[in-house]
């Protein structure tokens, strides 16, 4: 199945015609095993110029094809996406990611997850120095990718035995000088928007898997833990804009803000 074809099934997809939508389904099992499948279904998620609503349908068949078919256990005869193929979607998947609208990059943000917990870092040595080249860009919107993937990066280590985490201590000195500037960046914003509240509890919540299991050597560097400590009280020190605040409780606890 070419790339046009895909699109016109994965369109179909969205019918209110319950006999077309099934039929579109079932065409697209048929073709889940064929090779190049998982990289198309990236290739219509990733594409600017397919509708919307096309290409969530497409993040979430790749998303559930990824979570069947990417780390199959060694004998099963379960379908696995073959090993070209998934070196393709390595190559691609972060910067699918970062532009991804959020609907899609919701779903984009599962796959990643997959991967990361199967293939980092032996078969993804590029990863993190990818993800700090996006947190230095001065474009908001790279920068707010390699958050969010930053942070699904950080969990697989969160609750790790120290046998297990030999790859965070790289991932923490690379990323936590950077994540310092950002956060100083958010603190010093003209206006404190949604968009800087959502950024900064992604920054909040990497430094915590950071250190949630001990203290890492990095931040024993005064001006590190300094400068850290500092933005971490600015940050809670700071009164929330009474536009930012919704009226009831259950409303907060979904804020930005709340969360951040």
């Amino acid at each position: 199945m070419d790339l046009q074809q895909l699109v016109q099934v994965l369109q179909a997809c969205l019918s209110t015609d319950q006999g077309q939508r099934q039929q579109a389904e079932e065409a697209l099992k048929q073709v889940e095993v064929a090779k190049g499948q998982a990289v198309n279904l990236l290739r219509v998620a990733a594409e600017e110029s397919v509708d919307p609503a096309v290409r969530q349908v497409a993040a979430i068949s790749f998303k559930n094809l990824c979570r069947r078919s990417w780390d199959v256990a060694e004998g099963s005869t379960t379908y696995q996406i073959p090993a070209d193929d998934q070196q393709v979607v390595r190559d691609n998947l972060l910067e699918s990611l970062i532009r991804a609208p959020h609907a899609v990059q919701v779903q984009l943000g599962e796959v990643f997850k997959t991967v990361v917990y199967s293939d980092y870092p032996e078969k993804w040595p590029g990863l993190l120095q990818a993800l700090c080249t996006a947190l230095v860009n001065p474009d908001a919107t790279r920068v707010h990718g390699g958050l969010v993937a930053l942070r699904i990066l950080a969990r697989k280590y969160e609750f790790r035995d120290e046998s297990e985490r030999a790859p965070m201590a790289e991932l923490v000195n690379t990323a936590l000088p950077l994540l310092l500037q950002i956060f100083t960046q958010l603190l010093a914003a003209p206006q404190q928007t949604a968009e800087v509240a959502t950024y900064t509890k992604l920054v909040a919540k990497v430094f915590w898997s950071a250190t949630y299991m001990g203290i890492p050597d990095i931040l024993l560097q005064p001006h590190m833990f300094n400068g850290w400590m500092g933005a971490l009280l600015a940050a809670v020190g700071q009164q929330l804009p009474e536009a930012a605040q919704p009226a009831s409780r259950e409303e907060r606890a979904a804020s930005p803000w709340w969360k951040s």
